[in-house]
């Protein structure tokens, strides 16, 4: 039996490792190579015939509050299961596995192998629980996002030394897309074609109704008799929320009212009460955040390049 200190966590320097390894196997491990990429932690591992399960000093709930983050795992060379959650993947070479540092699992490789280990920050790229439960442990080879991390990551490999701080922060800003490309493609496989229906059928029941101060998620789960759990997970699955999806619905409709030359003469917080939004301050904020510019500014900037003629009266703002 041996114990690993950085399996999971390469972090070195004043910096204690947060978690260590227990490893039983038969012949022996090293650590061939250890490198970071900005918020990717790496970790390249050789050895035989092995298992692996987590030893961890502090108790879970320290872990959790410190945001763990995720671990991946990619095999180089060899084979290596996964087990995590009652789910077990086997993988081959040029795989990658997602697994977490806080619920328990194992590694088990039956064979010399090359496995690469990385720890990803929880701040670097936010999984929600149910995404994170939903691909750890899974065979990801179908992913478009997996094939583009593995043929990363076998490059990276390749490579007789790690690369360099500056590129490795571009290389690390590219496993982080890779990763949120698994996500996005696994959330749209688990939306399926019936959900999205009753997505679209609730949208447009909200775009025919935007002008009603009184759009909310409770108000939408009573019109169509469904729970406002339901509403908040549908929604959630297509990447927004109802309170969410609405103020940008309302934003769009005031922008196009900003151009509308019957409006010229019409104030912006005339405009804006229309559509729900009754704080200017708050209205103003908003309004920037999604279109780069407020709309006093955008709207002038529009008449001045011709997109909508200004009135030949005085025009309030």
């Amino acid at each position: 039996m041996r114990v690993l200190e950085g399996y999971l966590d390469s972090r070195r320097g004043d910096h204690r490792a947060r978690d260590a390894v227990v490893v039983q196997c038969d012949t022996d491990v090293r650590v061939a190579r250890q490198w970071r990429m900005r918020d990717v932690d790496c970790c390249l591992l050789e050895g035989g015939v092995i298992d692996v399960a987590p030893y961890r000093p502090e108790p879970v709930a320290a872990v959790v509050a410190e945001n763990p983050g995720f671990v991946f795992g990619y095999v180089v060379a060899g084979a290596m299961r996964v087990t995590q959650d009652r789910r077990a993947v086997e993988l081959g070479s040029g795989q990658v596995a997602l697994y977490d540092g806080v619920t328990p699992f194992a590694l088990h490789s039956e064979a010399p192998h090359r496995y690469l280990v990385a720890h990803v920050r929880d701040q670097a790229l936010r999984i929600r629980r149910d995404d994170r439960d939903a691909l750890v442990a899974r065979d990801l080879s179908a992913f478009a996002g997996a094939v583009a991390l593995g043929a990363l990551l076998a490059t990276m490999v390749d490579a007789d030394r790690p690369p360099p701080p500056a590129a490795g922060q571009h290389l690390g800003d590219a496993v982080l897309a890779c990763l949120a490309a698994i996500v996005a493609e696994s959330r749209g496989t688990a939306v399926g074609e019936r959900s999205t229906m009753l997505f679209s059928e609730l949208t447009d029941w909200l775009d025919v109704r935007l002008a009603d101060h009184l759009l909310t998620t409770e108000a939408l789960a009573a019109e169509h008799f469904l729970s406002t759990r339901y509403i908040r997970k549908l929604f959630a699955d297509h990447g927004t929320t109802v309170t969410g999806y609405v103020r940008t619905r309302r934003l769009e409709r005031i922008r196009e009212e900003l151009l509308h030359p019957r409006n010229a003469d019409v104030p912006v917080s005339t405009i804006a009460v229309r559509w729900g939004f009754r704080d200017p301050s708050v209205f103003s904020r908003a309004f920037a955040r999604e279109f780069g510019q407020a709309p006093q500014s955008f709207r002038r900037t529009a008449f001045q390049h011709g997109q909508a003629p200004p009135s030949t009266g005085h025009r309030r703002s």
